[in-house]
């Protein structure tokens, strides 16, 4: 059923999880009430979501320091979303852009398997600079956390909450609102496996290996038009 189908495509860390309750939408970026939760991450917190009763939150990071999605929060009420949508598309990568709460964008990468945190960050960081926000928030914010002293990390608010009358969606390529069932389909559908996550942004043969990463990316992925 789609509350378990969300839950199995946003796998996170298990002993906490966030929730938002907004407060006032009067503002672009809306205000609320943000909470952690040091309580299981459950299906039924999803069913909760989807509902439109509780505002879910997932923390990306696992208590081993690996992840099975990430996220850019591109934060920029002034962007052209069609441009941008469009690009995002065409860079060929699987990738998920999804409306958020406030209106910017939460672009999410998603893989079958637990693969380090530190490497989702990685990539995140090299498609950031390929679209042209490279200053962006990246989720999961941290490479690991200290489980044993009782680090949660930070969670990021979770799409299609109130899923039959929702603003939190995913465009699709002609920027149509994809329905929920639809996009947990897309999502099983393409999520990478370990070996093809890694080679994401891969170059071939490049002469910048010790470079920064997101300078390595660019080079494998191509430079988006309009970079130097």
């Amino acid at each position: 059923n789609l509350d378990q189908q969300f839950f199995e495509i946003f796998q996170g860390l298990e002993r906490a999880h966030g929730t938002f309750e907004v407060k006032d939408t009067t503002k672009v970026k809306h205000g609320g009430k943000a909470q952690t939760i040091k309580e299981p991450y459950t299906v039924r917190l999803w069913t909760n979501h989807l509902n439109g009763d509780n505002g879910l939150g997932v923390v990306p990071i696992n208590d081993n320091n690996e992840c099975r999605f990430g996220a850019l929060d591109i934060d920029d009420y002034n962007l052209n979303l069609k441009n941008l949508v469009k690009k995002i598309y065409e860079l060929g990568i699987h990738l998920f852009p999804c409306r958020s709460k406030s209106g910017g964008l939460h672009v999410y990468l998603f893989t079958r398997d637990w693969v380090p945190a530190s490497l989702m960050r990685e990539k995140l960081q090299g498609i950031a600079s390929v679209l042209g926000f490279g200053g962006s928030e990246i989720f999961p914010k941290q490479n690991q956390i200290l489980s044993n002293r009782g680090d949660v990390g930070s969670w990021i608010n979770m799409p299609y909450f109130n899923r039959h009358d929702t603003n939190r969606f995913c465009y699709g390529e002609d920027m149509s609102k994809l329905p929920s069932g639809r996009f947990t389909e897309l999502v099983l559908e393409r999520r990478y496996k370990k070996d093809a996550f890694q080679s994401i942004g891969a170059m071939e043969g490049g002469d910048i290996t010790d470079g920064p990463p997101c300078l390595q990316f660019l080079c494998g992925q191509g430079f988006p038009e309009g970079t130097r």
